[in-house]
């Protein structure tokens, strides 16, 4: 005989078998309609009246247990989520163990109990964000609010925790992109910073931006810089220019990319093909190709003219972005080429947070991916090789690039076959023609 709760907080009687709720001075079956009754008789509970439901379910029982003391833990311990499940496995028998809910649900029943538990009301003001402890530390109870700078006019925050920061510290490559989508009403947007871990891209650090200028960007990376020893060779962002100097104003030496994704959502047709492998050719033959590219585009149609003067304008002839940070041919098969692989986890984020969220819930939620995170690494790093490699698609796209690279350079096919064979694989990035196959690559 023993008491839990139900998942409502209501107090259960568990005696031979069978589950009761308090009915005044006695205790009915759980069932509907099933006469089984016990009370309280000489010192101890006693049923009274049959069960007509079922006979006792021993199974269900250790099931109603087992649901008890997640919820039990998951209020009174800071444990990871894992680990009270885990714990709490083990006092199962086999044949109960078949009929609890999946490992993910028990999960989120931890999840939603902490987070109704513990969310504060939304702030008006930055003056009005107040972090308690349980938002400042990660789910195993580490110290994740890596930074606040307490302005009530242009508050920064910068979460991150200690294994995510020696992560980034052995990382050579960095990947930073921001959303405005799934920041708290205070902030213009959320900011973070990814790398690639054994084929992973990973979020390592997260900000809440006050707004997009330059002195928000160098405030995040001089934090940044105080804690991570190491200083990164190489950078993707996107195409923010308030980015690209605040982060080159701490790390000078860094070489920076900027990304393809604008470039390539303007491309709806087949011959901007060449212009999209231009980041692909040797730097000495970007001009010569482009040139050749647009005056095709222009002769077949001139309305492509307002395309291709943005494009010199940009890329070409006294850029605002420099050749040296888009173009990739130097580093093919080396490292990741664009930040696509971090748009994604904020495609990610927004369709698993509302727009503009509450700022504690985007908090509670940093910390599970935080959690997340080391729950991936850490096999990884034990069986040192990736638990999820890459797909072999992926894989076999960049052996392709590096075979063209090493043939063109070796001699074995000229600029033009390069260039030709490029072009075919750039057609993988034209949403357009995702589907088509009755273009020419001869033309």
């Amino acid at each position: 005989m023993s008491f839990i709760k139900s998942g409502r907080g209501n107090d259960q009687l568990l005696l031979d078998g069978f589950r009761y709720r308090r009915d005044r001075l006695v205790w009915c079956c759980i069932k509907d309609r099933c006469k089984g009754r016990a009370r309280y008789d000489e010192n101890t509970f006693k049923m009274y009246w049959d069960h007509i439901c079922q006979v006792p379910n021993p199974d269900e029982i250790e099931k109603a247990v087992y649901n008890y003391e997640v919820r039990k833990k998951a209020e009174q311990s800071h444990d990871l989520p894992r680990l009270i499940i885990q714990e709490t496995r083990l006092k199962l028998s086999s044949d109960a163990a078949i009929t609890i809910r999946q490992y993910s649900a028990s999960t989120r029943v931890v999840q939603r109990i902490r987070r109704d538990k513990n969310i504060p009301t939304e702030p008006k003001t930055f003056a009005d964000v107040i972090i308690s402890n349980n938002f400042q530390n990660t789910v195993a109870n580490q110290n994740f609010l890596l930074y606040d700078n307490n302005d009530h006019r242009r508050r920064l925050l910068i979460f991150a925790s200690k294994e995510q920061l020696d992560f980034l510290n052995c990382c050579e490559s960095w990947h930073c992109d921001g959303t405005c989508a799934v920041a708290s009403n205070l902030f213009e947007q959320m900011y973070s910073i990814y790398d690639s871990v054994r084929g992973k891209t990973l979020p390592l650090v997260y900000s809440f931006f006050p707004n997009k200028n330059q002195e928000t960007y160098e405030e995040l990376f001089r934090i940044i810089k105080q804690h991570v020893e190491r200083k990164p060779k190489y950078m993707t962002i996107d195409f923010e220019k308030t980015a690209e100097n605040g982060f080159g104003a701490l790390y000078p030496e860094c070489a920076i990319s900027d990304l393809l994704d604008e470039l390539q959502k303007e491309s709806v047709k087949r011959q901007l093909a060449n212009i999209l492998a231009l980041p692909l050719l040797p730097m000495n033959k970007i001009i010569a190709a482009f040139y050749d590219a647009s005056d095709l585009l222009i002769t077949i149609n001139r309305n492509f003219q307002t395309f291709v003067d943005y494009v010199e304008k940009t890329y070409i002839i006294s850029p605002k972005f420099n050749p040296l940070n888009w173009n990739h041919y130097n580093t093919l098969s080396n490292r990741s080429r664009t930040n696509n692989h971090v748009e994604g986890y904020h495609r990610y984020l927004n369709s698993h947070m509302t727009a503009k969220p509450n700022i504690w819930k985007w908090i509670m939620h940093i910390q599970k991916d935080d959690e997340q995170t080391i729950i991936r690494l850490e096999p990884e790093n034990k069986q040192k090789r990736s638990t999820q490699p890459r797909k072999n698609t992926n894989l076999m796209h960049d052996i392709s690039l590096s075979n063209l690279k090493a043939s063109y350079e070796q001699n074995i096919i000229d600029i033009k076959e390069y260039q030709r064979k490029i072009r075919v694989t750039s057609y993988s990035y034209i949403n357009a023609f995702e589907n088509n196959t009755t273009y020419d690559d001869n033309d």
